[in-house]
């Protein structure tokens, strides 16, 4: 499974929840089911199949998250603190400010303001 499949495979909120999930421990198909609200039992087993290589079903027949699960989950997670970060320094007043003193009229901001505003940019 390449970096392509495991991001198609996370790709769906559901997916994500079953696999936050399976973290926690091992799962049957009924108690996924159950604790996620899934309706449909073909809906969740197109999504179990999805995650393809990220889970397994062990000896007793329960889904299990694998080191490439894990792995993935933590994917995610980093993924969506630093879209949390961002998202909270775009709503930050000073954040504002700074974009209005940005793009004050030409030349309006020093060159250490300007300095500064690039390398955020590559941080955000």
């Amino acid at each position: 499974m390449g970096s392509d499949d495991v991001l198609e495979a996370v790709s769906h909120p559901l997916r994500v929840e079953i696999i936050r999930l399976l973290a926690k421990g091992p799962r049957r198909f009924a108690d996924i089911k159950r604790e996620l609200r899934v309706e449909s039992s073909g809906l969740l087993d197109f999504h179990l199949k999805k995650l393809g290589n990220l889970i397994s079903i062990n000896e007793v027949g329960f889904y299990v998250l694998n080191d490439k699960g894990f792995a993935a989950l933590q994917a995610v997670e980093a993924i969506q603190i630093r879209l949390a970060e961002k998202s909270f320094l775009h709503k930050s007043p000073v954040f504002h400010h700074n974009e209005h003193l940005r793009h004050a009229n030409n030349g309006g901001i020093s060159s250490i303001h300007a300095s500064y505003f690039s390398s955020m940019d590559d941080v955000l």
